[in-house]
């Protein structure tokens, strides 16, 4: 997890994070959503807030002697849901993928994740702009993911 992600907890380190939020939102959207994809496809589990956050820290070393200081890439809360709301997306191609490499289960697993997603955010209110209006996609993936189930219990 080096990289820009670190350079960002370097270079914010002492300035609050959400004065930048703006900046950088929509590159940790994207980092959670590829994150809990793999976590998904290794683990069969959805990453949480606190292991990405976990990820997110990092001991930084002038030299072999030192100890050392830690540095924390704040994810906002709110990049991280907006990043999951995306999740539903690729969760819904790889579902319809995996019915054309014979994969049912893979397709099941994800059709089940996409929904309990979704149902997961029916129940927030004040949600806020951003994520209300990816709902309305997270219906559609979930609505794609039941058809194309549908059709493969039906065959």
């Amino acid at each position: 997890m080096n990289g820009p992600l670190k350079s960002i907890g370097i270079e914010l380190e002492n300035i609050p994070a959400y004065l930048h939020s703006r900046a950088v939102t929509a590159g940790f959207q994207e980092f959670i959503e590829a994150l809990t994809l793999c976590s998904v496809i290794d683990k069969k589990a959805i990453i949480t807030y606190p292991e990405v956050q976990k990820e997110l820290t990092y001991v930084i070393k002038e030299n072999e002697e030192d100890e050392g200081k830690t540095i924390i890439t704040l994810l906002p809360h709110n990049d991280y849901m907006l990043g999951i709301a995306d999740l539903t997306g690729e969760l819904m191609r790889r579902a319809i993928n995996s019915i054309s490499s014979g994969e049912s289960e893979d397709c099941f697993h994800s059709c089940q994740v996409v929904r309990d997603l979704y149902t997961g955010y029916l129940g927030l209110f004040g949600i806020g702009k951003e994520l209300a209006r990816k709902m309305s996609t997270t219906r559609a993936n979930v609505s794609k993911v039941e058809q194309a189930v549908y059709a493969l219990r039906v065959r």
